[in-house]
């Protein structure tokens, strides 16, 4: 049979080179150290422990291929090998010695120790059990490790051994039997009924150990009968016993302290509980005392003349158990107070300082409340009356004090035995208030800085309490001389201004303790008032609008810190395509710009520049537009009025439709005019829809056959005009039959189109269209949209030229004028409804200033709610933006 111990790369293994089958036989222990390290090893050694009963034999007989020093004694159990030499890598060496067999049975090394210590890398120490069999026969069971039972069975749970590790040959049989034994383990006997692995301790294994036996059988097993193993003894642990009364400790009397002791328990308890009991004269009767369950007990008035006892009870995790002490002596009454040291008084002796009494040294018992009385004396320390409520511990000296001397009355009162007072020596006379005193200057923190925000602390004064501070900011010169007052500047925090730059500040501090006056201290001036910073832009100049010809672009000046007020300036820049080559626009140095001419294909963008208030500056400048595109509509477009974009030809047409004043007049006067070119010559064709005709029968409408009548409708009258101004040609259009009928029989009247076609003198022909609403003959519809900027009502020059050629086609005096204002849908209803009136007011305004003259006027605001075009597309929102002339005669 053999043992292994592994040092890691060393390891020992003994065996034993024959069966001891008989008493007194002698077997060889061979013990071999393996070697698996990389390299040889040197300097190790072992202990090793024989089975206790087995000794060595011969000494002699012992040999050592190891090297160092053996040790092996005939007569001893152990083998030692100190300071061998080397071991060769992945080899071994042997040390054998005789071991001597006093009887059969098995044999167990119980901790037998092995050390090797071989290389820094390598030292372990460890321990193994071997169990060697004498009378041993091939198969039969052998323990290769010992049955075992819990560490600390307990009565009333379930204890579960172990039966142990078995060898042998197959099947085994076990059998177990748990042993009650003495409290050191022996003296042993079965338990009976106890012959399995589970055993529940009961109350009669209380103070004594378990073992567990275990005996194998096999085909092989015969003489003897069985092996056997039986486990170390496990103590049992029992609910806790008591084997020495609890004890009392203390003075048993009124407002003393009682203390209890555990007494002495068996089954190592793990909490112990009180409970105090109250007893007659002769220690019997005792009754619980409610709440009194804590390891101390302090006897009340109740306790007089009994005598008390504490229960102790002791627990762990098996139960409970209780036992009482001894009863203590009969409870004596209180003792009154009585007082061994005068009370004191501690403090400065002064008006305005806090005086603090002590008690003073008092016996009786306990507890003692203590309360106070402050008296005033005269300069002698006599004649001493009370000082109205003056009763507590401490006491602060006032202005009635001065010159007088004062003491304090302790009381003490333990509330069994009554009340007495003992009064304190007298102090000196109380002392006047001590003014204030400054012992640390005032400070100034913050930078002195314009605009930066200095604040005073006030330094470090003594004097009588409490003491209030003011505060008066100076402005000096650069050397922190001639200081003069700031007006107003009386708080801790003072802002630093323009009129600080170059100067110094400093504060005065003025402390006021209300008894003795005030004093004032004066700061260190600081350094000379810095100058603002420039401002700084943080955010940078933005610009809205439309990059086109005509349009006005906004700058928004962007974010700017620094010290107030900041002003801002602007400076637009004309850019190339790619926004680099930028050079001032003349003149453009307003917040908005309306882009020309000379802006088309390049960028623009706008300098701003901030101010501050010392007239440092900085630039900051936006980015650059898009590419600024050709306007939407040729120069020569109005911005209000009867625009009627041309089909051909670049230029625009206008056309208005007011009718002569002679009452049932069945014409309508005409007028054409073109931007930038003139005209030779101007027709009007206007049209209806055949749907506002109502034919009488057989009535042939004239044009039914005509090639000018277009799908659903009719012509209803032609001119061509015929006078010529500078810039606009007039004439008349005479309606024809369907014309005239139309207007007898819709009193509401007719939606017409007319379509004007202009020749022009350098050749070419425009064409456009325009539909108006005409009435019966005293009132007719001018088509005059005019168009305006994103957001504005504001008429531009071409505006009031407009003005003044629809002038020269009305008559100068007219019934009414209606002006109705419209916008595109880019700002809320309310927003929007405002605007269009806004445009409306403007556009009335010029035809008065232009000469037009009305009995009434009107002025109509439709917001967004009849758009002209889609609000989808720039073109179409363009068109939306306009105001309608309603003319009546």
């Amino acid at each position: 049979f053999q043992q292994v111990v592994d040092f890691q790369a060393l390891s020992l293994q003994g065996v034993f080179d024959r069966q001891v089958d008989a008493p007194g036989q002698v077997a060889n222990l061979n013990l071999t150290v393996q070697n698996s390290l990389l390299g040889p090893q040197s300097n190790f050694g072992f202990t090793f422990d024989l089975p206790a009963g087995t000794q060595i034999d011969n000494g002699s007989s012992a040999t050592n291929a190891c090297g160092g020093t053996l040790t092996a004694t005939a007569g001893t159990g152990q083998v030692v090998l100190t300071g061998s030499t080397s071991v060769a890598m992945t080899t071994g060496c042997v040390v054998s010695v005789p071991v001597i067999f006093p009887s059969a049975g098995v044999f167990s090394i119980g901790q037998g120790s092995v050390s090797a210590i071989t290389s820094p890398m390598i030292n372990r120490v460890g321990s193994q059990t071997i169990n060697i069999v004498t009378g041993y026969v091939a198969g039969q069971p052998i323990a290769l490790s010992p049955p075992t039972v819990p560490a600390t069975p307990m009565i009333g749970q379930p204890a579960v051994g172990d039966g142990g590790f078995w060898d042998g040959t197959q099947p085994l049989t076990y059998d177990y039997q748990w042993l009650q034994c003495d409290a050191q383990g022996d003296n042993c006997s079965d338990i009976t009924g106890a012959t399995t692995l589970t055993y529940t301790p009961v109350a009669g294994d209380a103070g004594h150990s378990l073992r567990l036996r275990v005996r194998t059988t096999n085909s092989v097993t015969s003489s003897p009968s069985y092996i056997e193993a039986i486990s170390a003894p496990s103590g049992v642990l029992g609910a806790p016993q008591n084997s020495s009364a609890p004890t009392v400790s203390g003075s048993p009397a009124v407002g003393g302290t009682l203390t209890a002791g555990n007494g002495t328990w068996t089954d190592s308890p793990t909490s112990f509980a009180y409970q105090w009991q109250r007893c007659d004269a002769n220690g019997g009767n005792c009754v619980d005392i409610a709440g009194a369950t804590s390891g101390t007990y302090s006897p009340t008035v109740a306790d007089q003349t009994s005598r008390l006892r504490v229960v102790v009870t002791a627990s762990n995790a098996v139960g409970s158990a209780s036992a009482p002490s001894a009863a203590t002596s009969a409870v004596t009454g209180p003792v009154a107070p009585n007082n061994t040291a005068l009370p004191t008084i501690s403090g400065t002796v002064r008006a305005g300082a806090t005086l603090t009494a002590a008690d003073g040294t008092w016996t009786g018992t306990t507890p003692i409340q203590y309360t106070y009385q402050w008296q005033r004396c005269d300069a002698a320390g006599a004649n001493c009356v009370d000082i109205s409520g003056a009763t507590g511990a401490s006491y602060v000296a006032s202005a009635a004090d001065i010159s007088a001397k004062l003491r304090v009355v302790v009381t003490a009162d333990n509330a069994a035995a009554g009340t007495v007072s003992a009064t304190s020596g007298a102090t000196s006379q109380v002392a006047d208030f001590t003014a204030p005193s400054n012992t640390a200057k005032p400070t100034i923190d913050g930078t002195a800085k314009v605009g930066e925000e200095l604040t005073a602390t006030t330094g470090t004064w003594t004097g009588h309490q409490p003491i209030d501070f003011t505060y008066q900011w100076q402005r000096c010169d650069a050397a922190g001389a001639n200081c003069v007052d700031i007006t107003g500047a009386t708080a801790a925090a003072y802002r630093s201004t323009l009129a600080d730059a170059g100067s110094t500040l400093r504060v005065v501090v003025t402390a006021d303790n209300a008894a003795t006056g005030t004093v004032s201290e004066t700061s260190d001036p600081t350094s000379p008032v810095a100058e603002p910073d420039a401002p700084v832009n943080t955010s940078a100049p933005t610009v809205s609008g439309t990059a086109k010809v005509g349009d006005d672009l906004t700058a928004d000046p962007g974010t700017w810190t620094g010290f107030a007020p900041v002003t801002t300036t602007y400076q637009w820049q004309r850019c190339d395509a790619a926004g680099t080559n930028c050079v001032d626009i003349s003149g453009a140095t307003g917040a908005t710009y309306r882009l020309t001419d000379a802006d088309e294909g390049g960028t623009v963008r706008v300098v701003v520049t901030a101010t501050g208030p010392t007239g440092r500056t900085q630039r900051a400048t936006s980015a650059v537009t898009g590419a600024v595109a050709p306007s939407a509509t040729p120069d020569v477009s109005p911005i209000f009025g009867g625009n009627l974009p041309a089909k051909s030809g670049g230029r625009n047409l206008v056309m208005v439709t007011p009718p002569k004043t002679a009452k049932g007049s069945p014409t309508i006067n005409v007028g054409c005019s073109a931007e930038g070119d003139e005209l030779v010559r101007c027709t009007v064709i206007v049209y209806a829809d055949r749907s506002q005709l109502m034919p009488r029968r057989g009535l042939n409408l004239p044009g039914q056959q005509s090639p000018k009548v277009r799908t659903g409708r009719v012509v209803i009258g032609t001119a061509v005009t015929v006078s010529k101004g500078d810039t606009v040609m007039t004439g008349t259009v005479k309606l024809n039959a369907a014309g005239k009928r139309m207007l007898r029989n819709r009193a509401g009247g007719i939606d017409a189109e007319a379509l004007v076609r202009g020749s022009l003198s350098g050749g070419g022909v425009v064409e456009s269209s325009s539909r108006a609403r005409l009435r019966p003959p005293t009132q007719a519809i001018a088509p005059t949209d005019g168009l305006f900027p994103i957001n504005s009502s504001k008429l531009t020059a071409a505006s009031l030229g407009y003005a003044r050629r629809l002038r020269t086609i009305m008559p100068s005096r007219v019934k009414s004028v209606i002006c109705i204002g419209h916008t595109d849908s880019r700002g809320s209803e309310e927003f929007n409804l405002d605007l269009g009136k806004r445009r409306a007011t403007a556009v009335c305004r010029a035809l008065r200033k232009v000469g037009v003259r009305w009995q009434r006027v009107r002025i109509v605001s439709r917001g967004e709610s009849t758009p002209r075009a889609t609000n989808e597309t720039p073109a179409g929102r363009a068109l939306n933006r306009r105001v309608e002339v309603q003319i009546r005669y």
